[in-house]
């Protein structure tokens, strides 16, 4: 990750969490920056319980390998850690992906997203990445400013050597040209020509990124698939996605794929907002 001054990271105090604490550490350590961990608790939680949480997060910041404080916020997760990374002006928030009581069943990655929805700076939702930095990243992207600005920041955050740039084209009229009676040729020449145009795109926004691309990738299908499934067969480290800000993730399409990539990736997820 590139030189920054806060990294942010919310914990649980489980083993997911410290899966994150370790990545936040390894970050900050690299960037020279400090580190605020966060805890978040309920309103009206027993104050016995409230003062062992304070207990636990000093013995965090007294430990930690780099210069670190530590914060005990009351309130939803989501705003409160939001709110606590815009006062410390983090510049990244780390939260772990396999949390005690965060994210559960079918509600995997729940936390993460509200966290995600809602936080100024960018989002890193660890797996259990253990590399000393991430070599193989996959940045998504759709065909809008947005998504490459997203994209923009995402690469400038990481500083990896090589990452591919991957754009996923839902084909329009294919499922209508099956019913019609049109055989498998002409349904790939549809979606070979959507693919292309799509592409032409695609490698245009990519000229004006720095560092360039080693690959871009156009392939068929939903973007909230496409993203989690070539990221797990291409053995990615980290995938990078872009949210439209205050837009929810649960509606906007942008934040549809971040959610899926969230859930759905084998490796780190870096949640990039932007206006």
């Amino acid at each position: 990750m590139t030189t920054g001054t806060r990294v942010l990271v919310a914990t649980d105090f489980s083993a997911g969490a410290g899966e994150a604490l370790r990545r936040a550490f390894a970050i900050a350590g690299r960037r020279g920056a400090g580190v605020t961990v966060v805890h978040v608790v309920p309103r009206g939680l027993d104050a016995r319980l409230t003062a062992t949480a304070e207990e636990a997060l000093g013995r965090l910041a007294r430990d930690a390998p780099v210069p670190t404080d530590a914060a005990l916020v009351t309130g939803p997760v989501g705003p409160g850690v939001a709110a606590e990374a815009e006062r410390r002006r983090a510049d990244l928030v780390v939260v772990g992906a396999h949390g005690a009581h965060w994210l559960r069943d079918v509600f995997l990655g729940s936390t993460a997203e509200l966290v995600a929805e809602v936080s100024p700076v960018p989002v890193l939702l660890v797996k259990g990445f253990t590399g000393a930095d991430y070599a193989a990243v996959l940045v998504a992207v759709d065909a809008s400013v947005r998504s490459f600005r997203a994209a923009r920041l995402g690469v400038a955050l990481t500083r990896a050597p090589r990452y591919a740039l991957l754009h996923a084209v839902t084909v329009l009229g294919e499922n209508l040209l099956r019913l019609n009676g049109a055989d498998d040729h002409a349904v790939d020449r549809l979606r070979r020509g959507q693919l292309a145009v799509a592409r032409s795109e695609v490698e245009r926004f990519a000229g004006e990124l720095a560092p360039a691309p080693a690959e871009v990738l156009v392939e068929p299908g939903r973007p909230e698939e496409v993203v989690s499934a070539l990221a797990a067969r291409r053995g990615a480290d980290l995938v990078v996605v872009g949210v439209e800000r205050g837009a929810g993730l649960r509606h906007a399409l942008i934040g549809s794929v971040s959610r899926h990539a969230m859930r759905g990736a084998p490796c780190d997820v870096l949640v990039v907002p932007v206006d």
